[in-house]
């Protein structure tokens, strides 16, 4: 049985691999820089800037809290920030893919919303830690 000092160790665990992952994207980014021209490297250094610090873009901090999070560990966030509310799995899905979640899935964005609505549905279906309250719809245990 999982105690509250494995969940805070998991999460530690997730955070450092999440900033070990940017820090690798960002050397990535610094490398190829490195081999355009520089007015152009400068332009696009301006533009990653704007489009990162902009609260409406779809690559900003709001919208990118779940980027290589699993669905469990995503559910379990959306369920404790709404309080334990029974909602239906594809709704903290949906929610989920939102914040930056993605899964294994290929395909069309409809392919893909397809199968990590399945996905969340089997995890939660399979986990100990949630609870069906009705067709489809779950809450923390």
């Amino acid at each position: 049985m999982p105690t509250p000092w494995d969940h805070f160790i998991e999460e530690v665990e997730h955070r450092k691999k999440q900033l070990d992952d940017v820090l690798e994207a960002y050397q990535e980014f610094r490398r190829k820089l490195q081999d355009l021209p520089p007015d152009l490297a400068e332009k696009a250094q301006r533009a990653l800037l704007s489009v990162v610090s902009n609260p409406d873009s779809p690559v900003g901090p709001q919208t990118s809290d779940f980027i290589g999070r699993t669905a469990l560990d995503c559910a379990v966030i959306i369920m404790r920030e709404r309080k334990n509310e029974a909602i239906h799995y594809s709704e903290i899905a949906k929610e989920a893919m939102r914040r930056g979640y993605r899964g294994r899935s290929h395909g069309s964005e409809a392919a893909i919303e397809s199968r990590v609505v399945q996905s969340f549905w089997a995890t939660l279906h399979r986990s100990e830690r949630f609870e069906s309250v009705g067709k489809g719809i779950y809450r923390l245990s």
